[in-house]
Parts: C-alpha cells; sequence; structure tokens
C-alpha cells in the first residue's frame, strides 16, 4: 500500500464528518475483505442518511457524527493493515485524518467568525493541535525507519598453533542488505571486510584470525539496498591472553585450525553487464563480475571461481587466475541470457586456501543494462 492510497483514501472519507471524540470500537472486528468493507460503507451510508434527515429536520446529529466518525476509523483500521515506512496504513491514515480534522476547524472559525472574539486563540489551538498529530506521525515513522546495529565480540584461542579468531556477531533492525568493517589491534594490527552481503535476517558473522592478545578496535558500517549508508558504530574490546576465551555467543566463535589461512578472502561489489560480452561472444554475449580481494592482501596468490548456471557448460562453470600486486583480481563470467547467477571464490596463498564465500547475482534485466562494469577483466 502506498502514501497515495492513504492519501486517496483520506480524501474520501475525510468528509464523513470532522466533530466528536474517539470511543470504543462499533465495527465488529473481523478479517478485512472486500465484501466486509462495503458492509461497513453500507453501514455509514445508512448514517449519513439518518443524520442528513435529522438536520433537515432541524434535529441535532452530533450523535450521528460521532458515531460515523468511529465507524470510519474502525473501517480504516481493518483495511488499512500494511505499512509504509514501517508505519501501519491506519496509523498513517488516523495522523494525517487528526491533522485535516483540525485545519478544517480552523478555518471555518476563520471563514465563518465562529467564537467571534476569541477566534485567534481557537485558530491558534486548533493548528498547534494540527501540528501534534503531524509530530505523532513523524515520530512514528522516525522510529520504525530508524537503523540500529546490534553486535557480540568474542574470541576462540588455539595454543597449539598459537593463533585465534576473533568472531563479530552483527544483527541490524531493520534488516539491512550489506555491511563493510575494519577491525584494528596490537602492533599495528589491521584487517578489513569490503562491502559484503548480509544475510535475509540483516546479520553475520564476521570472524577475522590473530595472534596476539590485547585491545582491538572495530568499526561497522551497514548500507540498505540502494547501497546507501544507514548506521555505524565503533567500539574497542579486549582480547584476553589463553587459554582464556570469549563469552559464549549465537553463533559460537570456532577456534581456528591447523594450516588455517592467517588471511581472508572477499567478494564485492558483484554486478551484471549486457555491454562487456564473454568469451566467446556468440555464447556468451553479457557478463556478470565482481571484485576478489584478500585481507592482508596475498599478491600472487591463485584463485578458482564458479559460476551456477554455468550455461552450455553444464550446471557450473569454473575458472582460475592469478591475484594482482595489490592481493585483488577482477572475476568475469560471461552468460548466455540475462537471469539470476551464484558466484563462489576461493583463494589459495602460502599452500593454504580461504574461501571468499557466495553471492547471488540478479541480471534480470535486459540489455543494454548494466549494475556496473565488467570490463577490463578476463571473461571465462
Amino acid at each position: 500500500m502506498s502514501f497515495a492510497t492513504i492519501a486517496v483514501a483520506l480524501g474520501l472519507l475525510i468528509a464523513v464528518t470532522f466533530g466528536g471524540a474517539s470511543a470504543a470500537r462499533h465495527v465488529v472486528a473481523r478479517v478485512a475483505s472486500a465484501t466486509s468493507a462495503l458492509d461497513d460503507l453500507k453501514e455509514i451510508d445508512r448514517l449519513l442518511t439518518n443524520a442528513i434527515d435529522e438536520a433537515g429536520k432541524g434535529a441535532s446529529v452530533v450523535h450521528r457524527l460521532d458515531q460515523i466518525r468511529r465507524d470510519k476509523l474502525d473501517l480504516v483500521d481493518s483495511e488499512f493493515t500494511q505499512p509504509v515506512d514501517g508505519v501501519k496504513g491506519s496509523v498513517w491514515f488516523r495522523d494525517l485524518d487528526c491533522v485535516d480534522v483540525d485545519i478544517a476547524l480552523a478555518k471555518r472559525i476563520e471563514q465563518f467568525g465562529v467564537g467571534r472574539g476569541h477566534a485567534d486563540i481557537q485558530i491558534t489551538n486548533y493548528l498547534k493541535a494540527a501540528m501534534s498529530c503531524k509530530k505523532a506521525l513523524e515520530t512514528a515513522v522516525t522510529k520504525a525507519t530508524q537503523v540500529s546495529i546490534s553486535e557480540d565480540d568474542t574470541w576462540a584461542h588455539n595454543e597449539a598453533i598459537g593463533k585465534s579468531n576473533v568472531c563479530i556477531n552483527v544483527r541490524t533492525t531493520p534488516a539491512q542488505a550489506s555491511i563493510s568493517a575494519t577491525l584494528d589491534g596490537p602492533s599495528g594490527y589491521h584487517a578489513h571486510l569490503p562491502k559484503t552481503p548480509l544475510d535475509k535476517p540483516g546479520s553475520i558473522q564476521i570472524k577475522s584470525l590473530i595472534t596476539q592478545p590485547g585491545n582491538y578496535t572495530k568499526t561497522l558500517i551497514v548500507y540498505d539496498s540502494t547501497g546507501k549508508e544507514t548506521a555505524t558504530v565503533t567500539k574497542t574490546f579486549t582480547v584476553a591472553p589463553p587459554p582464556q576465551d570469549g563469552p559464549a555467543t549465537n553463533p559460537p566463535c570456532p577456534k581456528p585450525t591447523g594450516g588455517q589461512a592467517t588471511f581472508s578472502a572477499a567478494i564485492s561489489n558483484p554486478g551484471y553487464d549486457h555491454t562487456t560480452p564473454g568469451n566467446p561472444p556468440s555464447t556468451y554475449p553479457s557478463t556478470v563480475c565482481f571484485n576478489l580481494t584478500t585481507t592482508p592482501a596475498e599478491p600472487g596468490g591463485s584463485y578458482s571461481a564458479t559460476i551456477a548456471p554455468g550455461g552450455p557448460a553444464g550446471p557450473s562453470r569454473m575458472i582460475t587466475g592469478t591475484l594482482d600486486s595489490t592481493g585483488q583480481a577482477l572475476v568475469v563470467f560471461g552468460i548466455p541470457a540475462y537471469g539470476t547467477y551464484t558466484v563462489s571464490a576461493t583463494v589459495t596463498a602460502s599452500g593454504v586456501q580461504a574461501s571468499a564465500g557466495s553471492t547471488t547475482i540478479d541480471a534480470h534485466a535486459p540489455p543494454p543494462n548494466m549494475s556496473r562494469s565488467c570490463a577490463g577483466g578476463q571473461p571465462g
């Protein structure tokens, strides 16, 4: 449901009444449906017809107007349940209705001089009431859209090999799309995680291999689905020396094992390019690609990367290559058609391997669209 939908509904229903205080619900709570909504509208129509008749006879219709307003707001609560910017549609309607009612009352006094002698005070009070309703909605939207980061820091030692894992479990609310991070520690230690997708609940466990206890400072930056930075946090924590592991967390922090890489590998900036062909262009007219990075940099390290589906090559296709002098590579795969592809990579350096994980690239947009340039790589 869009804001425009709420605005249209507000315009249609605000004319029902602008008087009367809120009271207990009159319409029996029920599951929203087209039939029940029409029944409620018929009830409002009946009340309006009676009010018109009574007003024509000079009778008071205050009680009718109060009942119509209650029924109208009950209908709103039943039908406008989907959120807009994290706030239920019915809350949008009620608060905007409140603004409109107070503006209408202020305008009525201005035009017709109701309560003459104190008109300026009454108009001011109604406009202040409209401002309060607006602020209530503004507060609800701000609270619903404000991004928060919660995280747990822990570590796990392996004294036999003299190495430890630092683990940072990150959760975002509401769920965000990706994260980047840095970790700085004793003796100039520095690790960097390039922008990496979060899982669907907006969470991730970040692991970094260390060899010294002491104070470590992390900086986490999260981004929404458009790539906009939405929240950041910087905290310092102390890693106790072996054999004291860090506090228990969920998920737990694994101990490093013998032969574990002293570097990490990561996939960043995945995308598709319908303007750069693969090899051969007749089979792969478009490409998908990503940046493969290592921290600390492992220049000259070898990598293998896989794409699925693999097109004419089968369920999957693998290419290999060598990292450049900065420990990075632009990995490019030719694709036969636009669609969804899953890519993964592994880096080998100093006789050990580090997985860069996997990510999905949505290349459904038809040519000549592109989410990034894949030119400059060697398409596989």
